[in-house]
């Protein structure tokens, strides 16, 4: 008869503990209203105002813990973008000497996202809406609010005004039929006809006073294909991100069975995406219009 009371004693014990170490909303990150396409662009919104307010490569960051579901895995979309952008992130959000806590809430506003990001005290909120195609554009200007030491810098990036022309169409160009993926080592053989080169001089030794400059190249783009999200809302977040338009028939739509990443730029991780649909035994076909930035997707099959 005394094993109850004590029960209920450890049980309130716990909860009273757990109520005790509960974050608080205002130390939490969230997305609601915005669907995978939406949630995408977010997060490329976010990561590129982060790059432009931060130094990257010298940044460590600390993201907000995240509450409230995440079926667009927003938080492995905006972790990949971050450390595309180059910056280092502290594990599983724990606190790291010198990193920069970051904190994003997105919020439906009537058929618009309102975006607050916060980088310690220093906050941007931004408004966001839809243009024709259903891209995700900024309306307007950001409010900023100066924190003790920083300033967060928006990007340059279209603004949504009423009465947007549609979009132009594609060139007409002959259809190149489906997509072939180079293999990733190419061997190259030699032109029968080819002369051989014969060795370069050897180069003076390049003088310490004035040091010859080497360019460096961008961090690869990071795609992630997650899994569980149907494949044409992902492959219009990606065409979102890189600027292209994307003509994709809603009745060439399949879940995604597995989170993949892909690297590279836009066409080529788009022709890989394509070509292992293909391999699955799906009927689609790809054409690249590269001038308009515009990709036409079909089924010769008539889908399946």
């Amino acid at each position: 008869m005394t094993r109850r009371p004590y029960a209920l004693t450890v049980a309130s014990l716990l909860a009273f503990l757990s109520a005790c170490t509960e974050v608080p909303p205002s130390q939490t990150s969230h997305i609601s209203g915005a669907g995978f396409r939406d949630t995408s662009a977010l997060t490329v919104f976010i990561a590129d105002i982060l790059a432009h307010s931060l130094d990257a490569g010298r940044t460590v960051l600390r993201l907000a813990p995240y509450i409230g579901p995440d079926d667009a895995h927003a938080q492995t979309l905006l972790t990949d973008t971050l450390r595309e952008r180059g910056f280092a992130l502290s594990p599983q959000g724990m606190p790291y000497p010198g990193a920069q806590t970051v904190r994003y809430a997105v919020s439906p506003l009537g058929a618009d996202l309102l975006v607050e990001l916060d980088v310690e005290d220093a906050v941007a909120t931004c408004l966001y809406g839809h243009d024709n195609a259903g891209a995700l554009r900024r309306k307007g200007s950001c409010s900023l609010r100066s924190g003790a030491s920083l300033t967060l810098q928006i990007p340059e990036q279209d603004v949504l005004v009423s009465g947007l022309p549609a979009p132009e169409k594609p060139q007409q160009t002959p259809p190149p039929g489906p997509v072939q993926l180079a293999p990733q080592n190419p061997v190259i053989q030699p032109h029968p006809d080819a002369v051989e080169a014969k060795p370069l001089p050897v180069q003076a030794p390049v003088d310490p006073e004035h040091p010859a400059l080497v360019k460096l190249q961008p961090p690869a783009e990071v795609w992630t294909l997650v899994e569980g999200q149907p494949i044409r809302d992902q492959m219009m977040a990606w065409a979102d991100r890189a600027g292209w338009k994307i003509s994709w028939p809603a009745s060439l739509n399949w879940m995604v069975p597995a989170m993949t990443t892909f690297n590279g730029d836009f066409k080529t991780v788009m022709s890989s995406v394509i070509q292992t649909v293909s391999d699955e035994g799906k009927s689609i076909r790809a054409e690249f219009h590269t001038p308009n930035r515009y990709l036409v997707v079909t089924s010769p099959g008539g889908g399946r």
